[in-house]
C-alpha cells in the first residue's frame, strides 16, 4: 500500500464489545450522572463496576472520578446521594447506528 511501511498491513475493522471483559454486562441501564460536586454533598451507592473513569453503582448512578479532584473521601455512613445529577434516556431497544 502507498504510504504505509512494509510491516503494516490494511485490515478489516473488527469491533468488539468489551462489556463483559470490564464487567459492565450484568450492570443496569445507567439511570442518573452526576453532573458536579457540591460542598456538603455525597455520593454514596454499592459500586457495581468501574470503567475507565467512570465508576457504575448497582443502582444505575454513574459518576467521573474526574469531578472528585479536591475533593475529600470520606465514608458515607449511611448518606445517600445528593449532589447534582441528570437523568439519562431511557435506550430500550434503541440501536446506536455508528460509533459518531
Amino acid at each position: 500500500m502507498e504510504g504505509w511501511p512494509q510491516s503494516l498491513e490494511r485490515l478489516p475493522c473488527e469491533v468488539v464489545d468489551h462489556a463483559a471483559v470490564f464487567g459492565l454486562d450484568g450492570l443496569p441501564d445507567p439511570a442518573r450522572v452526576v453532573t458536579a460536586m457540591a460542598s456538603g454533598g455525597a455520593v454514596a451507592g454499592r459500586l457495581a463496576a468501574a470503567a475507565g473513569p467512570d465508576l457504575h453503582f448497582s443502582d444505575g448512578l454513574v459518576l467521573d472520578t474526574r469531578l472528585l479532584a479536591g475533593w475529600e473521601l470520606v465514608p458515607a455512613g449511611g448518606r445517600s446521594t445528593d449532589v447534582p445529577a441528570v437523568a439519562v434516556p431511557s435506550e430500550s431497544g434503541a440501536r446506536q447506528d455508528g460509533l459518531f
